[in-house]
């Protein structure tokens, strides 16, 4: 009976904490001009049978600290399909942080995994917003990592030679964005290295010479942060 007492405690102090943290973020992310709320109400996705997979980059909430109310400990988790970073309520609910505070960054207490908004070049040259993991927080060059999940639509099997597939969230490869300045969105870090030699023109040389010296891989995701470490101090 004392075990089941704890138990019930230890569940009201968990949700009264994520009670006040939710009201603290909600004071702490001050309204924007047209009013809205610095959280907003979300549906988290309801997976089921028939849907493989999931939109989350983490089907959990984990601990974070948003940088609005650096003194609390909030649970959140990457919706790639919503491009949402939600963070959990009580009652079952789940609140998106609005994207109209850019400077607002959610950093993981298990590996301090950075998510920020920043303004991008997006795959139709259109100008967008949205969350990347920033790898090299401390630099004034920007590496970002999209991370990407996509949905597949069932397929049907229309006689018995096809086959039936499911619908599906798949993970796919992220793709890397580099950000050269403040005043400039971030672009898809060109596979070539002539190409991106030519982000910053008058040092291209020097780029191309260091990509060479270092076995540079421009597919690899630690190698990618060597090079914009060394391009940051160009």
């Amino acid at each position: 009976m004392k075990k089941n007492q704890v138990i019930v405690a230890l569940a009201l102090i968990l949700t009264s904490n994520l009670s006040i943290a939710q009201e603290v973020l909600s004071r702490s992310l001050s309204p924007s001009a047209n009013g809205s709320s610095g959280l907003i109400t979300t549906t988290p996705v309801v997976l089921n049978d028939d849907v493989e997979g999931t939109p989350y980059i983490t089907s959990d909430f984990l601990p974070a600290r948003i940088s609005a109310s650096d003194d609390n400990i909030f649970y959140v988790r990457y919706n790639a399909i919503k491009d949402e970073i939600e963070v959990k309520g009580d009652n079952n609910q789940a609140f998106a942080l609005n994207k109209y505070r850019k400077d607002i960054i959610i950093k993981l207490v298990s590996n301090s995994k950075t998510y920020r908004l920043f303004d991008y070049v997006d795959d139709n040259e259109l100008p967008n917003l949205g969350y990347f993991v920033d790898l090299i927080p401390e630099s004034n060059i920007k590496l970002l990592k999209k991370e990407r999940v996509i949905f597949i639509e069932e397929k049907v099997a229309l006689t018995s030679y096809h086959t039936a597939r499911p619908a599906q969230f798949k993970r796919v490869s992220d793709d890397y964005y580099i950000k050269i300045s403040e005043e400039q969105g971030a672009v898809l870090m060109p596979k070539r290295k002539k190409d991106i030699a030519k982000l910053i023109p008058e040092h291209s040389k020097d780029i191309l010479s260091y990509i060479k010296t270092n076995k540079i891989k421009t597919s690899r995701e630690e190698d990618l942060i060597k090079l914009v470490n060394y391009m940051s101090t160009l």
